[in-house]
């Protein structure tokens, strides 16, 4: 299974020390300069992550991050906006936006990212992200028919951990629930795995 993080930042040296750093740590990294190609790319790379800055030129960061929450496609992508002293944060503008997480950038652009705050941040919203996914039932065999042809019968609820429970989880249930849902056999996708 693919792990796409979609950067989108107006400094090609914030790019490029993210996708030194993610692509490190074995992700594939797709880099874009506004919010505009952002929007663009969303559909066709199907990102499990997203991380963009609140300040680029067209559409900024918190516009990224409600495109991405309101489309039925990509509302279950973390995203996680990124900030400065420069450009600080609106708080009122993330909430509107739903963003899941916030990053600074420090002064220098040398090294604008703490290296071990961004790889945990990115490692436990793509755990999150892989699990929170909706499941796609697979494909009925051959000469299934009947009112129950498809019907996944592996015991998995959609959603984690069953029928209507998200939001906030412990680090171990997303864990122990996908184990589970592995041991069983049950097909795990994510939205854009289709």
């Amino acid at each position: 299974m693919g792990r796409t993080v979609l950067v989108a930042d107006d400094s090609p040296s914030i790019q490029n020390k993210a996708k030194g750093i993610l692509t490190g740590e074995g992700l594939e990294v797709v880099t874009v300069s506004n919010g505009v190609a952002a929007i663009k790319k969303l559909p066709s790379v199907k990102p499990s992550l997203v991380i963009a800055d609140v300040a680029m030129p067209g559409r900024d960061g918190y516009e990224v991050c409600e495109f991405v929450k309101n489309s039925p496609e990509l509302s279950f992508v973390p995203v996680v906006l990124v900030f400065s002293d420069v450009d600080p944060y609106d708080d009122q503008r993330g909430a509107r936006a739903r963003a899941d997480a916030t990053i600074k950038k420090s002064p220098g652009e040398r090294d604008p990212f703490d290296h071990e705050e961004l790889v945990a941040m990115v490692a436990k919203f793509l755990a999150q992200a892989e699990t929170a996914a909706p499941e796609e039932a697979p494909p009925p065999p051959a000469g299934a028919d009947g009112p129950d042809a498809g019907v996944h019968r592996d015991g998995a609820q959609s959603g984690i951990g069953g029928a209507g429970r998200r939001g906030r989880l412990r680090s171990g249930d997303v864990r122990r629930d996908f184990d589970a849902r592995r041991a069983r056999g049950a097909r795990i996708h994510r939205r854009g795995d289709r």
